[in-house]
């Protein structure tokens, strides 16, 4: 897991800092790096312990204060607290729509795909996966996001409180 925060941190801070403007959203965002770490969810009614993740939303349409595009997200396996199942992982591959109100502040909405990373028999390996949240700029190019994400199989909701840490990139010639 320390690998992966590892790489992550080297991406960002070694991609030069093509800041956009101190305003407002406005720029040239063309995509956003995401590490998450979330708080003890609940699984089929279980505590689920808690986790990282890493996803990445690629912006295709921009109006003036609404981005949408498609984005992924994995989540680092994790295990129910009473250790009845372990190594859960999902994947997850959605639409988004990011609203900006002021300066600093937006909001975000996912609709999409999971898929549960994990042969268990008693449950369904893919679903519905959604959240919500906002997003708060510290800078240029750093954001701080908290969200609430359910991923679901069947009629079994995994549900977690989220926060992130987002980097958002430019194309390098803007």
């Amino acid at each position: 897991m320390f690998k992966y925060i590892i790489i992550f941190l080297g991406i960002c801070l070694s991609h030069p800092d093509v800041s956009e403007s101190e305003s407002s959203y406005d720029g040239k965002t063309t995509s956003i790096l995401r590490i998450s770490i979330d708080g003890a969810g609940s699984y089929n009614n279980e505590k689920v312990s808690s986790g990282v993740g890493f996803g990445f939303d690629k912006i295709l349409y921009k109006q003036d204060n609404i981005w949408s595009g498609i984005g992924f997200e994995n989540l680092f396996a994790r295990d129910l607290k009473d250790k009845s199942i372990q190594d859960i992982k999902f994947d997850s591959i959605y639409f988004f729509l990011r609203f900006m109100y002021e300066k600093k502040w937006a909001s975000y909405l996912r609709l999409g795909y999971n898929i549960l990373d994990k042969d268990i028999d008693q449950f369904n390996s893919s679903g519905l996966m959604w959240s919500f949240g906002i997003d708060y700029k510290l800078s240029h190019s750093w954001h701080i996001e908290s969200g609430y994400h359910v991923f679901s199989t069947e009629n079994i909701d995994y549900s977690r409180i989220v926060v992130s840490l987002s980097r958002h990139f430019k194309n390098l010639n803007d």
